[in-house]
């Protein structure tokens, strides 16, 4: 009991009580509670009395001049950050997701846990845990040699092998540190430095030095260069530069932007070289060469037209876009900078937008034949959106899909050596390579779409009637079916007392709230009423009812018509193919054996407990519930959703939708698996019906990812508990 008192006070980061209830609770100590707590009050009085008998400044106190200095240079760097390095890198993952939200983009992290602190004690070496937010062999090394270097200017003994999977240690290192009530080593203190600094973003915005084996030359009409601080005054209030600028007192008033004055028209844009590749490159003068391609933001205060293309290798950082009036392109792949259109959005192939540190933000409408986003690029789109093909991130497409549809070079094999599960198939390269040759990066023939049975997405009579006479109806005179929160009811017309078809209308209800009426009065004509589902009365929908209202219909719609269309072109062979897919690919006995796993069972075990209910990997979340008393075993995989606006009832900004995997047991005793959705954290669980084909795939491609990644995150976890 002395041994686990003196380890807890030389950490210096419990106070006397705080070191009271983890003995109570966590080591289960079973002295008297007097006993105990003067047992802690002597060996706290005194490491605090031999504290004073240290030489300053202490390792552990140049340690956190070296911390702060990293936070304000752009990393993120940790005190005993959880016990594991799973916890070091969930800590991590924590403070970078605020810091996006506050327009910084960190480099990378460091941290130590409670088990280095442990060591440190015991054998004077303290291991640090280093890393990016995604893979990048050649970034990571850099955030090391940064950490590693930051370490030595402070006398600390750095040993390092060089190898992005080995930690750093500080070797000799003594570990003397006593408890304040004023510490502040938390999470807190990392975010509010790295807030607060003015780190050169160059850091993360690091440019190639080439283009593979080409030559671009800039084709750019003629242009203003301008300093940020002399424009901004033309840019959306609403855009992260200008927004970004002002709250960081004039962080990119000395920038450079190049000013095109009116529309423009061009081949294309090489935002990784604005300026072109020209001929004081060719002679060598890189340096002056790289300076001049230094361009912050490309503003053009009219329309812009791209007859090629727009595109960036480099998504950790690039020259970013902003067009004052309408965009038309060929083809758009980006990453890595803030591209903003106030007017619409017009591309004749692929919109690609790719990793987190960059944005896409349209005023207006935005029309792609196929829009992705990938690696938790974000999109903000004001307008309407006309997708022909919308894929988020390589878990809403599958192989198949990226076959038929992009054109061969534009996405890598399966024996690709670079590729491996959770990572996009999507070639960039490749894609790039086409565009400078004039080629076409969608197949001419796409696979066949549901035959039109609507002749436009109005909310027409027309439209209601053509939903009301669908063949989904069989013999019912009610359909019933779901599109995110929101049930749909669909009700045929009735013959009344002259034989005469009369009524006919949808009903929908979001979130069990919102609800909005549309029918057919005796004049065969549309009206449109709404409800708040708690309360009685109902009331006229028009332009200035309740926003709920008023989007729900809006939005909600077009779904249902895209919805009845997909629904009728579905056959009893599909449907039936992809029921088999779900019974043999989740089993009863996967999930029992999942659910058995030391990481579920001891770590991850309390579905009500946000902390211990289940873990992020990538982009996916997965949770866990153990079979007790009422709650039947359950295996749920979710995904952050971004359209929040649609869904008036949730607070705040975060949200995820989730697939839970439930076993549930019949009266004579047969267990099955029963696939569920719920489409917010809030929101009600559902069994998905047969026909929601597009949930079961991805389900399916949901459930893949977990059985590649749970079986090694639980191997890491019994590796940290040994």
């Amino acid at each position: 009991m002395i041994e686990q008192i003196e380890l807890l006070v030389k950490t210096g980061f419990h106070s006397r009580e705080e070191i009271f209830e983890i003995l109570m609770e966590e080591y289960g100590i079973s002295i008297g509670e007097e006993q105990l707590q003067t047992e802690i009050n002597s060996l706290f009085n005194r490491h605090t009395e031999a504290s004073k008998q240290w030489p300053r400044p202490t390792h552990f106190e140049n340690l956190a001049t070296v911390f702060d200095m990293l936070c304000d240079g752009g990393i993120i760097a940790l005190h005993n950050a959880g016990i594991t390095i799973s916890d070091g890198i969930d800590d991590a993952n924590e403070c970078y997701e605020e810091l996006i939200k506050r327009g910084k983009l960190p480099a990378g992290y460091c941290f130590y846990h409670k088990q280095d602190i442990e060591r440190a004690i015991g054998s004077n070496v303290l291991p640090i845990a280093f890393g990016t937010f995604r893979e990048n062999t050649e970034h990571a090394v850099k955030v090391a040699n940064v950490i590693v270097s930051f370490l030595e200017s402070f006398g600390f003994n750095v040993h390092w092998d060089g190898d992005i999977n080995s930690r750093i240690e500080l070797r000799n290192f003594e570990w003397r540190k006593t408890y304040s009530e004023h510490d502040s080593y938390g999470l807190e203190r990392a975010v509010e430095i790295i807030a607060e600094s003015s780190y050169d973003i160059a850091f993360n915005a690091m440019r190639p030095a080439d283009v593979d084996g080409g030559k671009a030359g800039s084709n750019l009409p003629a242009y203003t260069k301008r300093t940020f601080s002399e424009i901004k005054h033309l840019l959306p209030s609403d855009c992260w530069a200008y927004s970004r600028n002002e709250k960081n007192n004039g962080e990119f008033e000395n920038e450079t932007v190049l000013v095109y004055d009116g529309d423009l028209t061009t081949h294309h844009i090489h935002l990784d070289y604005p300026l072109g590749i020209d001929a004081q490159r060719e002679c060598g003068q890189h340096e002056a060469w790289l300076e001049q391609q230094s361009v912050f933001l490309i503003l053009i205060t009219g329309d812009l037209i791209v007859q090629n293309y727009i595109y960036n290798e480099n998504t950790d950082g690039s020259t970013g876009l902003i067009v004052l009036g309408n965009v038309q392109a060929s083809n758009i792949i980006v990453g890595g900078q803030e591209i903003y259109i106030c007017g619409n959005l017009e591309v004749k192939e692929l919109f690609w937008g790719d990793y987190n540190h960059g944005m896409l933000s349209v005023r207006g409408n935005v029309t792609a034949p196929l829009f992705v986003e990938t690696d938790e690029y974000y999109v903000g789109i004001k307008g309407e959106r006309h997708f022909k093909k919308h894929w988020v991130d390589a878990d809403e497409f599958d192989e198949n899909d990226v076959q038929t549809v992009l054109a061969e070079g534009c996405y890598w094999i399966d024996d690709h050596d670079e590729y491996y599960e959770g990572e996009t198939q999507l070639n960039r390269e490749g894609m790039f390579n086409r565009l400078k040759a004039n080629q076409p990066l969608l197949m001419e023939e796409w696979p066949e779409e549901p035959p039109r049975i609507f002749e436009n997405e109005e909310l027409s009579v027309n439209n209601l009637q053509r939903i009301l006479a669908s063949p989904l109806f069989g013999e019912d005179d009610i359909y019933r079916f779901y599109i995110d929160d929101v049930s749909i009811r669909a009700t045929r017309p009735y013959l009344n007392e002259e034989g005469k078809k009369v009524g006919g209308n949808i009903y929908m209800l979001q979130d069990d709230t919102f609800a909005v009426f549309i029918y057919l009065n005796e004049k065969i004509c549309l009206d449109i009423i709404y409800q708040n589902n708690a309360e009685e009365d109902w009331h006229q929908l028009d332009d200035r009812s309740p926003a709920p209202y008023v989007q729900l219909l809006k939005h909600y719609w077009p779904r249902i018509l895209k919805e009845i269309t997909y629904r009728e072109s579905l056959d009893v062979e599909m449907i039936s193919y992809w029921q088999e897919q779900l019974r043999d690919t989740v089993t009863v006995e996967k999930i029992e054996r999942i659910l058995a796993l030391p990481i579920v069972s001891k770590k991850f075990n309390d579905y009500y407990d946000a902390d211990k209910s289940g873990y992020w990997s990538g982009s996916l979340h997965y949770c866990f519930r153990l079979p007790k008393g009422e709650d039947k075993p359950r295996v749920g995989v979710g995904k952050e959703r971004r359209d929040l606006s649609l869904f008036p009832t949730i607070d705040g900004e975060f949200d995820v939708f989730i697939y839970h995997f439930d076993i549930e047991t019949s009266d004579d005793g047969i267990k099955k698996v029963v696939l569920k959705f719920q489409p917010h954290n809030e929101g009600n669980t559902r069994q998905v019906e047969a026909v929601e084909i597009n949930h079961i795939q991805t389900a399916l491609r949901f459930w893949s990812r977990l059985e590649k990644t749970i079986f090694q995150h639980n191997d890491d976890f019994l590796e940290e508990q040994s």
